[in-house]
């Protein structure tokens, strides 16, 4: 998992955020239905695309 730089907000649980992109992906839901219980779904639609795209950081 990315390691939290010193410059900006640390990351909420990784945990959730994944159990969020497995949920939305298991019931093939938009991005915007991801239950609150996870975070917010724009957090978790952009820490996936940083993952997705290799990025480790930010």
């Amino acid at each position: 998992m990315p390691i939290v730089s010193g410059r900006s907000r640390p990351w909420t649980d990784h945990r959730l955020a994944v159990e969020g992109m497995a949920w939305k992906y298991r019931t093939g839901a938009p991005w915007r239905d991801v239950p609150e219980r996870f975070g917010k779904w724009n957090s978790i639609y952009k820490r996936f695309n940083r993952w997705a795209e290799g990025g480790s950081s930010e």
